[in-house]
């Protein structure tokens, strides 16, 4: 249930397309609390709530094949990164508010450590035609776990942010 209702969709696809601002805007800020995206991690963070360390292994292995389907042809198989990134999210979250983003992580989730792996390089990467939707979900990723980075991090970051902001 939660695997295929965190892809990407051709609907997801055109939104993005017809105001790309808006559909991040409405993003960052949850307002569509009914799609089908938001329930399902909502659905996983209940279920990591009950069953923690089963639910992080199981999703843990699916964002690993995911990652390992993106590897194989990164411009074709975007739409497994962005849905590892999005169980990340789902998987990674303890607690969160509007304020300050993500304030307790899962201990069983790596945050950091994928954030370098796989995020990272979709910050760093110059080419903003490349992957629009999945460097909107980093970017998206940056701002929920904003207060899991240390001060220098996020000083060397922004930079980075601005430009795609500016793009």
């Amino acid at each position: 249930i939660i695997v295929p209702n965190s892809m990407w969709r051709e609907v997801d696809t055109e939104r993005f397309e017809d105001d790309p601002a808006e559909f991040i805007k409405s993003d960052l800020e949850e307002e569509d609390n009914e799609s089908r995206r938001t329930f399902s991690q909502g659905l996983l963070r209940g279920m990591c709530r009950q069953f923690e360390a089963e639910a992080t292994s199981l999703c843990s292995e699916q964002v690993a094949a995911m990652f390992a389907e993106f590897a194989s042809a990164p411009n074709e198989k975007w739409v497994a990164k962005d849905s590892a990134i999005h169980l990340i999210s789902g998987i990674g979250t303890r607690k969160e508010t509007r304020t300050d983003g993500v304030t307790e992580v899962n201990p069983n989730v790596n945050v950091m450590e994928l954030f370098v792996a796989h995020i990272l390089p979709e910050v760093q990467d110059k080419n903003h035609a490349a992957r629009p939707i999945v460097k909107a979900t980093a970017l998206k990723f940056v701002y929920k776990y904003r207060s899991q980075f240390q001060k220098e991090q996020l000083q060397s970051l922004l930079p980075l942010l601005m430009d795609h902001l500016s793009s």
